[in-house]
């Protein structure tokens, strides 16, 4: 038995050491072992200290757990296995994963860490920026304009007419749901607005646009959109595309009421449409 958990050990400490080490010194291998290897597009140095850190300790953690599984050192074998499976779980999130393959976790990370002296302490909305983790590196929620359940809640917060469901369906259609969307932010009085490309159409700001950038699914087809963050306010950030959660750019915008009472008025939420995105990617 000491042997099946020495074997587990020396699995996982190996991994951590030779995936770590075929990254460190990938341009000194043959193109053979490192042809699959897509490195991150944006890597901290101090994750190159570890990845040498981690071969040093999976090549320790492998002599180390066959000495103790023959000496019948049990504590020993399971510390090997927990050290290796911590380094293991290191290289997985910050190498291997796709948010880290494709930069988005590190765009995000970027994107809060600016975010955070620009807003300081003020309140802030977001539209379909839940899965983009801002408010988790800012470490408080904001007010969520365009979920269904959070819609309902703030309505009769702010004494705005709800959205009503469409017949034979429990959902609001989005043209309802954008104009709700936007009262609520002139209503609410949120100097800030957190939010991306596919939030934008579905608000409204956006137009179809053959050279436009954004590309959706709309009705089965690939549709092409420009989105106008400009018609909400001032944007103040905006980043790169993340591709993982494929919701475009995101962007911090300065909301400005009177652009927003405009648009109101020239009802932009008609532009909005149920859309979902094909591509993440912008061209």
């Amino acid at each position: 038995m000491r042997h099946l958990f020495a074997g587990v050990a020396i699995v996982v400490a190996l991994f951590a050491a030779l995936v770590s080490g075929a990254f460190l010194f990938h341009e000194h291998l043959p193109e053979l072992l490192t042809k699959n290897f897509k490195l991150p597009p944006i890597v901290e140095p101090e994750t190159w200290w570890i990845l040498a850190a981690l071969v040093a300790l999976g090549a320790g953690g492998v002599a180390a757990a066959i000495r103790a599984s023959l000496r019948w050192r049990i504590r020993v074998v399971v510390g090997v296995a927990v050290v290796g499976m911590l380094g293991a779980v290191f290289v997985y999130r910050h190498i291997l994963s796709r948010p880290a393959r494709d930069g988005d976790g590190e765009r995000m990370l970027l994107f809060a860490r600016k975010v955070r002296p620009v807003v300081g302490d003020d309140d802030f909305a977001v539209a379909r920026a839940r899965k983009l983790a801002t408010e988790l590196y800012l470490g408080r929620f904001g007010m969520d304009v365009l979920s269904r359940n959070s819609q309902e809640r703030l309505a009769e917060r702010f004494q705005v007419r709800p959205a009503p469901v469409r017949p034979g369906t429990n959902y609001p259609g989005p043209r309802q749901r954008a104009r709700v969307a936007l009262e609520l932010l002139i209503r609410s009085e949120v100097p800030w607005l957190i939010t991306c490309d596919y939030a934008l159409v579905e608000l409204g700001a956006g137009k179809e646009d053959p050279r436009g950038d954004v590309k959706l699914g709309r009705k089965g087809r690939g549709v092409r959109f420009r989105t106008l963050p400009q018609d909400l306010g001032t944007v103040e950030l905006v980043t790169q595309p993340v591709v993982s959660q494929r919701r475009g750019r995101m962007y911090l915008i300065r909301l400005d009421r009177e652009k927003l009472s405009r648009r109101r008025e020239e009802k932009m939420y008609r532009r909005a449409g149920a859309v979902d995105f094909e591509s993440g990617r912008q061209d």
